[in-house]
């Protein structure tokens, strides 16, 4: 569950960025923020705040900041998003005890 004021900080968060990198020809951004548990625990066991912030840095974070620079990279008609993964997502056995981060970085 979101908590009051998290979109007004995503929001200005955004709008930092965009400041930021106004005027910047920027050919590549790269990804590469992830969160993940304090302690290892299985899905069902998991607090439902702490998916909550995995989720939202290693998806919606990766998602918005790639909306934000995209939107320069395609007005020039070039540039490359480089989204890191991690090999959590791909360990055989699965990996039971970071179910939620091996989705996110998948």
């Amino acid at each position: 569950m979101r908590q009051s004021g998290e979109k007004e900080d995503i929001r200005h968060g955004i709008q930092r960025v965009e400041e930021a990198i106004e005027g910047l020809d920027i050919g590549i951004l790269i990804n590469n923020a992830g969160a993940t548990y304090r302690r290892a625990s299985y899905f069902d066991e998991a607090e439902e705040r702490v998916l909550g912030e995995v989720v939202r840095v290693n998806v919606e974070g990766t998602s918005w900041m790639s909306r934000v620079v995209m939107k320069g990279m395609v007005e020039r008609g070039r540039g490359a998003v480089v989204n890191v993964g991690s090999g959590a997502a791909c360990v055989l056995p699965s990996f039971p005890l970071y179910t939620v981060y091996s989705a996110t970085k998948a």
